[in-house]
């Protein structure tokens, strides 16, 4: 009978573990705030402004980062700088690693993701990235996300991943007392 080297049962399972380990993952969500009047909404504004929450309008297709936000309740306006998109505002814009609302929080550009609130407006062509103030109503307002944490989902996934773990762990525990303790049952019986 050919005797299996240890390393040969281990290897497999080792891979195992790996991709286990490499399973947990953090998630995080959108969250729409309904918003029925500009009351509302200029009340939403301003405490994620507060928060010091990062603004992303998001007009079409296109997206800007808002700098200098100047919130006007009085006339239902807001006023601010438009600029380009910096690389680490765009990855809820790409529904995050593998389009499936990941990011990874040994990243500090991934982490940035949590800090941000997207803006919808209704298509407007004025808006552009330039140094000019950009204003509009809160009338074109048309929805609100702000990006949270998924803690269900991320709780689930070290959760199970944890299982995993444990399971593995105990194979390759297994397969080092199969191998080191060779056991012969062919010795019960009549003989």
């Amino acid at each position: 009978m050919k005797k299996i080297k240890l390393y040969q049962q281990i290897a497999p399972l080792i891979i195992v573990l790996q991709f286990l380990l490499m399973s947990c993952a953090n998630y995080y969500k959108a969250i729409s705030i309904p918003l029925k009047s500009n009351v509302e909404k200029a009340a939403k504004i301003d405490s994620l402004k507060k928060a010091n929450r990062t603004f992303i309008l998001r007009n079409g297709n296109n997206a800007f980062l808002m700098t200098n936000l100047v919130l006007d309740t009085e006339q239902n306006k807001i006023s601010c700088t438009l600029e380009t998109l910096l690389s680490y505002n765009k990855l809820h814009l790409t529904n995050a690693r593998k389009e499936r609302m990941r990011y990874k929080k040994n990243i500090p550009a991934d982490i940035s993701v949590l800090n941000e609130v997207h803006v919808f407006i209704a298509p407007d062509s004025t808006a552009v990235a330039v140094s000019d103030k950009y204003k509009f109503s809160l009338d074109n307002v048309r929805r609100i996300e702000v990006i949270a944490k998924d803690k269900q989902r991320t709780s689930v996934s070290y959760i199970l991943g944890g299982l995993g773990i444990t399971a593995a762990i105990l194979l390759i525990a297994a397969a080092i007392f199969a191998s080191t303790f060779s056991l012969n049952f062919g010795g019960f019986g009549g003989g």
